[in-house]
């Protein structure tokens, strides 16, 4: 049992790693023809460092379901961890 919850512990923080990245890293363009600024009833957009046009508030949507992923399984992975020390220890 010590070793599953370890290998689940592993598995849950190597997905915690990659969608973290993925938070950190998603984008969601801006509709074609938008210029930069807030577009009554549509959005907010702005321009990235490299000059990709993206809209704001759809990006930070997507950031925040990625970090709740991540969250989730980082908590499922010191949880996991957790029990494995517990059981080790007894």
């Amino acid at each position: 049992m010590q070793t599953t919850f370890a290998i689940i512990s592993a598995i849950l923080a190597v997905i915690a790693a990659v969608t973290w990245h993925r938070s950190a890293t998603i984008w969601v363009p801006a509709p074609a023809g938008v210029d930069k600024g807030h577009v009554p009833g549509h959005g907010l957009y702005d321009d990235d460092s490299s000059g990709r046009r993206y809209d704001v508030i759809e990006t930070i949507k997507a950031q925040s379901r990625w970090n709740r992923i991540a969250s989730i399984s980082a908590a499922g992975a010191a949880v996991f961890h957790g029990l494995t020390l517990l059981r080790f220890a007894l």
